[in-house]
């Protein structure tokens, strides 16, 4: 995956790589800054590449949540069976199925 600049594609990581001070999320498109190096995943969104100030693409978070709720008449996608949730919504597929 292509991003912003050198130094933003050197700290990302699409993983929970510990040791990226940067976290890519694709299933909903976010980008966060690591605060504490714990198993809950401590973190701060960013809006903007700390390095090059390019703006990042919308965070889908709210998005995914409500398409599930009205489409899929899942209320509580996190607290979910896994079954429960379609699989496109696990990877970005759902969202560039949608043009987002």
């Amino acid at each position: 995956m292509k991003y912003c600049c050198e130094i933003m594609s050197s700290h990302i990581s699409n993983d929970h790589d510990m040791d990226q001070l940067i976290y890519y999320d694709k299933c909903c498109r976010t980008y966060a800054v690591r605060l504490i190096k714990d198993d809950h995943g401590t973190h701060q969104i960013i809006k903007y590449c700390p390095w090059c100030g390019t703006k990042l693409p919308e965070d889908l978070s709210d998005r995914w949540f409500e398409i599930l709720n009205n489409e899929y008449d899942i209320d509580d996608p996190m607290g979910a069976d896994e079954a429960e949730v379609p699989i496109e919504f696990l990877t970005d597929e759902w969202w560039k199925k949608r043009g987002m």
